[in-house]
């Protein structure tokens, strides 16, 4: 992937900032890899229906957002810490977005 090029550090002054559906298989590649590079457990494989979006600038691809079909049962998700949230003991699952920004 191209590294970012001026990144301002207030999202105002962040040139072209767009949302952008992924539907080329280009994009998918550059989802799959900032994903893979980014998100805390690596690769992510999402099963069912979900939506992907690349969040874009002229400054470079800034990050990656998904949306995947819920499970067919919930359990407890694991935090990043290691043991389970109060949230998730819920069957209340976290979303992470993987961001170049953070």
């Amino acid at each position: 992937m191209p590294a970012l090029q001026g990144v301002p550090t207030s999202v105002g002054a962040v040139a072209g900032l767009q949302l952008s559906l992924v539907s080329s298989p280009q994009q998918r590649q550059t989802w799959n890899e900032l994903v893979a590079a980014e998100h805390p457990h690596g690769a992510v494989l999402h099963v069912g229906a979900q939506l992907r979006y690349l969040i874009e600038s002229e400054h470079g691809v800034l990050g990656a957002l998904g949306f995947a079909a819920s499970a067919l049962a919930l359990a407890p998700a694991p935090s990043c810490a290691g043991g389970p949230t109060r949230a998730s003991a819920y069957g209340v699952v976290r979303a992470a977005i993987p961001c170049r920004l953070w």
